[in-house]
């Protein structure tokens, strides 16, 4: 039995090689999304819209059946 598992190494490649590819690619990935932000405009408006949804503040009165008006009032400056 002892003969089967002699030439078998486990880890045999070090660690600090992988763990150095997935840091690279991770900083890649992140610089690559905040470029975008910075530069798409697209992205850039989807997020000043998410930050002043953020910011709102809502109403929360109780429903009266018979009486209509406009009771929503949503303040969005900042």
């Amino acid at each position: 039995m002892g003969e089967l598992f002699a030439n078998i190494e486990v880890n045999k490649s070090p660690r600090w090689r992988k763990l150095l590819s997935l840091s690279v690619i991770s900083f890649v990935v992140h610089a690559l999304f905040f470029a975008a932000l910075i530069y798409v405009p697209i992205l850039r408006d989807a997020f000043h819209i998410i930050n002043d949804v953020k910011v709102a503040e809502y109403v929360d009165e109780d429903y009266e059946k018979t009486q209509i008006r406009g009771a929503v009032m949503v303040d969005v400056r900042q």
